[in-house]
């Protein structure tokens, strides 16, 4: 058994088969055991191969030339006599003569291989122009295998002359993550998941280091804690102590960041020629072309940041003031705002926090701005209005609305006060101050809106393509809700209709046509779809040449809900699909946290809470998890805590909801959704006056607006509560609205049930595999596991396990209902 497991066999088998071309070249790094993987293959045919260990010595032709006839004399000892007569090869036709006779040698021979190792030692033009002859001729019978530390010419050279190249590279001779766990467990060594975790991104598959760890260490706690002084000490003279002192700057340099963009060199190394050298003495250094990006092993990157202090100030902040414009060009504002940081560059930390403040940002993004805003000096603070109205945009989106609403209202008195005042940052401390009205229910929200379209008469220039806040709450959430008043949704319509043309002074001229998406929102809530569509699409179209980011996502938001409720899942998920394009093409990263959103009511919808992404529902599990965050996604986390029967955590988080909109008159909506959704947890724990009692919380508030979609997206659990409320509380609700409501739902859950079932079904099929169906034919067939195996050339442990995962797929519980399935699906 190889020392080294299944990593070894895999490495030998892929080397005998590589022997059947004419050039094998290997290029890796040192410590990737090139020459001992070479050996192990070629040990078998002890007579059919020659090894050149190239020395320094070798770069001196004569020296080389003498080795190369040797190697040539044992592979063909028939011609030996020859080869020792060839003259040194200094000329086109001393090398023409060299190749004739190879080729004279392998006529009525066995396959030969020859080695040469380690080739990046040769420097020496003329040698290397040999070799590189030696590989374009491509010798039927011979095998050149060429062994490298660094980068060569030879691979452009095969693929130039058509040669019959096997490359091999440091991909294929890592160990993977499942090698690396066998050296460990064969050596007794045992390494938990986040152990062998940490150690395959630390070293990357890099096989002299963890080969060391298991002859060096005795159990898990001495490879964690292990001290790699000879591996550093392998860095510095192998891959650090060759470079120019310039050079060894550039590389500590670049430790400083996480991914290195490719065009980041261009600036640092001049010209492009010793730039390639540059890279081609990299080893570690990998490249990720989907990114365009760079990144060094993390060992070596710790190993290079380990000398950091060589650098002068001075080169520190021009490192850094190249680097973040890079990234800044790039689009990759989050990374450019921490180097501009570094750099000590407030004006344009301030202006790429404004970039960042979106209309979805969720509380950690917001949290990541807010700490680089609070860590800018004092002084540039107090001189700059902008970035103190920053600051209170940041605690907006962070829930602290009190502490956001006094800085601005702050920053107001002082602005007025001031005979030169700034009027631009007058405006957008009336912005600001209008959306807290907003929440509020405060009348003046109008008035402050007003205002800030007269004092940003040719719009905010902070606000760009991307509009914060515009959307952050709900269009219809204004005013706040009145018992005494039915028409509070047609109200919104005329407050949005006289709003709309003060948004459009706001943001720069663009309008955003927020009385059509309030009319659109309005019909979606009370199930007028047609409606709703009618004037999300035209928005769509109308905003088609816009740059309005948000407002086109907020079409794929209202349609796919749309679609889901009319039971057309392929249209939703194309929708989800166009939406997550949207974001890539458009680079809008920070929207992430909505798209993830959209995946979640999807995956809701079809009763799939598993497949609801980490990032929507991971804080409910979290004790210091912020208050804020569980607002934004809250009612995703609630149905999710639901469907997962978690029903006492759903009450809490809700209860939480309803303490943090009830202070804000101007989200009712909110409110009502809250007690629509713990009505459900209720009902689900059989507390059927709990649940009655928020239903008619709800039922109160939505229906004189007549509100229907919050109610029937609940589906068959509605169902169920309605039965509940006309059996013990029949005269507390319209039964009119009552039967609406249970109609409604009955027919969704129908299309759900179906759709739900259906893919069930699709994916279990999808996931046979041509060997599994050939095997549900075998037992179709009636043939035992035995008689499988034997059929099949598996052993009966293989097939057991196959018949197992046939099962699942097809939902079958055993061998007869698995034929039946089959047989209904006409597979077999």
């Amino acid at each position: 058994m190889d020392k080294n497991g299944s990593h070894g066999q895999r490495i030998e088998e892929k080397l005998k088969r590589a022997f059947n071309h004419s050039v094998v070249l290997i290029e890796a790094a040192p410590g990737y055991c090139k020459s001992e993987q070479v050996y192990k293959a070629l040990k078998h045919a002890p007579n059919n191969y020659a090894w050149m260990r190239l020395r320094r010595m070798d770069n001196y032709l004569n020296f080389n030339w003498k080795q190369l006839m040797n190697a040539l004399s044992t592979i063909f000892p028939n011609q030996s006599r020859r080869f020792g007569e060839l003259e040194v090869a200094t000329t086109f036709g001393q090398i023409a003569e060299l190749i004739e006779l190879i080729e004279r040698a392998t006529l009525n021979s066995e396959r030969k291989v020859l080695v040469i190792d380690d080739y990046s030692i040769i420097q020496d033009k003329q040698i290397q122009f040999i070799y590189e002859n030696l590989v374009e001729s491509n010798f039927t019978k011979l095998c050149i295998v060429i062994i490298s530390s660094q980068k060569s010419k030879i691979q452009k050279i095969c693929s130039r002359s058509h040669s019959d190249l096997f490359y091999i590279d440091k991909e294929v001779l890592r160990f993977t993550r499942s090698e690396t766990q066998e050296l460990f467990e064969s050596n007794r060594i045992y390494l938990s998941s986040e152990q062998l975790t940490g150690l395959t991104r630390k070293w990357q598959g890099w096989p002299l280091p963890l080969i060391e760890l298991t002859q060096k260490c005795k159990n898990a706690d001495e490879v964690m804690g292990y001290s790699y002084d000879k591996i550093h000490q392998l860095f510095y003279s192998q891959f650090f102590s060759e470079f120019t002192v310039e050079q060894q700057k550039t590389l500590i340099q670049l430790s400083a960041l996480e991914e290195v963009p490719s065009e980041l060199f261009g600036f640092l190394i001049d010209p492009l020629e010793e730039e390639n050298q540059f890279l081609e003495k990299l080893p570690f250094l990998f490249y990720d072309y989907k990114k365009d990006v760079y990144s060094f092993q993390e060992a070596y990157g710790e190993f290079l940041k380990e000398r950091y202090s060589v650098l002068s100030e001075t080169e520190k902040q021009s490192f850094y003031s190249i680097a973040a414009e890079v990234f800044l060009k790039r689009g990759e504002l989050e990374k450019s705002l921490s180097l501009f940081f570094c750099n000590h560059q407030y004006e344009q930390v301030v202006n790429l926090i404004w970039k960042l403040i979106t209309t979805f940002m969720n509380y950690s993004q917001a949290e990541f701005l807010y700490d680089y805003s609070q860590r800018i000096p004092k002084e540039y603070l107090d001189r700059n209005v902008y970035a103190k109205l920053q600051q209170s945009c940041l605690l907006f989106f962070m829930g602290e609305i009190r502490k956001a609403e006094g800085i601005i209202s702050e920053s107001i008195k002082k602005l007025e006060a001031e005979k030169n005042s700034d009027k631009n940052a007058l405006g957008n401390a009336y912005y600001f101050l209008s959306q807290i009205n907003r929440m509020n229910a405060d009348e003046s929200f109008l008035e402050h809106t007003r205002l800030a379209s007269v004092y940003l008469s040719e719009g905010s220039y902070y606000w760009e393509t991307s509009i914060p806040i515009m959307l952050k709450a709900s269009w219809v959430r204004f005013p706040s809700y009145d018992e005494n008043a039915s028409d509070q949704l047609e109200y919104s319509k005329k407050i949005y209709k006289e709003l709309n043309q003060y948004y459009t002074k706001i943001f720069s001229g663009v309008d955003i046509h927020a009385d059509k998406f309030c009319e659109a929102e309005i019909a979606y809530y009370q199930h007028d779809l047609k409606t709703a569509r009618m004037h999300l699409v035209e928005l769509y179209y109308t905003l088609a040449n816009e740059k309005a980011y948000e407002a086109k996502l907020l079409f794929f938001y209202y349609m796919m809900r749309i679609e889901l409720l009319e039971g057309n899942i392929l249209a939703a998920e194309n929708l989800l699909k166009s939406a997550t394009e949207f974001i890539n093409e458009n680079k809008l990263h920070q929207y992430n946290g909505f798209q993830a959103r959209l995946v979640s009511w999807l995956a809701l919808y079809l009763h799939k809470p598993n497949d609801v992404p980490d990032i929507v529902v991971r804080n409910h599990e979290e004790k210091d998890a912020p208050l804020w965050e569980l607002a934004i996604n809250g009612f995703h986390q609630a149905k999710y805590l639901i469907q997962m029967q978690q029903f006492e955590e759903a009450l809490a988080l809700l209860n939480y909801l309803e303490k943090y909109y009830s202070p804000y008159k101007g989200l009712w909506m909110n409110s009502m959704k809250v007690f629509i959704y713990r009505s459900i947890a209720y009902l689900k724990l059989n507390k059927h006056e709990s649940a009655i009692n928020d239903l008619k919380k709800a039922y109160d508030m939505s229906y004189g607006n007549k509100i229907i979609n919050p109610f029937v997206e609940w589906e068959k659990e509605m169902r169920h509560l309605i039965q509940v409320v006309r059996k013990k509380a029949p005269k507390e609700f319209d039964q009119e609205w009552c039967d609406v409501i249970y109609t409604k739902s009955t027919t969704l859950a129908k299309k759900i049930s179906k759709i739900c079932k259906q893919r069930v079904s699709d994916e279990g099929i999808s996931k046979l595999t041509p060997r599994r169906l050939e095997i549900l034919r075998d037992i179709a067939q009636g043939l035992t596991a035995e008689e499988i195996a034997k059929e099949r050339g598996i052993t009966v442990h293989t097939v057991h396990s196959h018949v197992k995962n046939i099962y699942s797929d097809l939902g079958a519980i055993n061998r007869a209902d698995a034929i039946r399935i089959a047989t209904e699906k006409k597979l077999i």
